[in-house]
């Protein structure tokens, strides 16, 4: 397969199915997903010259992205990737009114690291409730990424005709996996990439 492994796991019966790429150091990580099953996953190595800002990049996606994406007949494609202006920050905001929410964790992030809004992607993970001193607030992971990083990314996967439903970063989809119960407190221990 071209230097690429694959494993199966059958498919997903014409169900949605959400596939989700990983563009690594060394090449792209892709699983498909659908109702909380993994139904398929492949690594593809980087050939010689390709990295995602390669002159080339896009024709790598189309056929290896487009490949694995095309045994969808209806699907979600989700791009997780590393940006190097990422900024992540965990700190907590007071108990407010849900419409009042998006303020307070975009404010207080502001605070300890001012950014261009124009340039910038801002968001925010809500993760549970705690007490400081006494006082119960909420914690939050948020993250910045420069704009022009995003659309970089966009763009590319625009050109190799896949249409991307969203981008996250490593750290949420990390923890998006724990939190969803797939990998439990014995499973794994670490998680490594090198």
């Amino acid at each position: 397969m071209n230097g690429q492994n694959q494993a199966s796991a059958g498919t997903t019966g014409g169900r949605e199915a959400t596939v989700g790429l990983d563009v690594g150091a060394d090449g792209l990580r892709m699983v498909r997903v659908s109702r909380g099953r993994i139904h398929d996953f492949a690594f593809v190595p980087f050939e010689a010259g390709i990295q995602p800002e390669s002159e080339g990049f896009a024709d790598f996606l189309r056929r290896h992205a487009g490949r694995f994406c095309g045994h969808m007949r209806r699907g979600r494609l989700w791009v997780g990737c590393g940006f190097p202006s990422m900024q992540v920050r965990r700190f907590t905001v007071p108990r407010v009114p849900p419409r009042q929410l998006a303020n307070a964790v975009y404010w207080t992030f502001r605070k300890e690291l001012p950014f261009s809004e124009s340039e910038t992607i801002f968001d925010f993970m809500l993760e549970d409730e705690v007490t400081e001193d006494g006082v119960k607030k909420l914690a939050v992971t948020a993250y910045t990424v420069l704009r022009s990083e995003v659309d970089v990314y966009k763009a590319v996967f625009d050109r190799a005709g896949l249409s991307v439903d969203g981008v996250t970063i490593p750290f949420f989809a990390l923890r998006n996996l724990f939190w969803s119960g797939w990998v439990g407190e014995l499973d794994a221990t670490a998680i490594i990439r090198a």
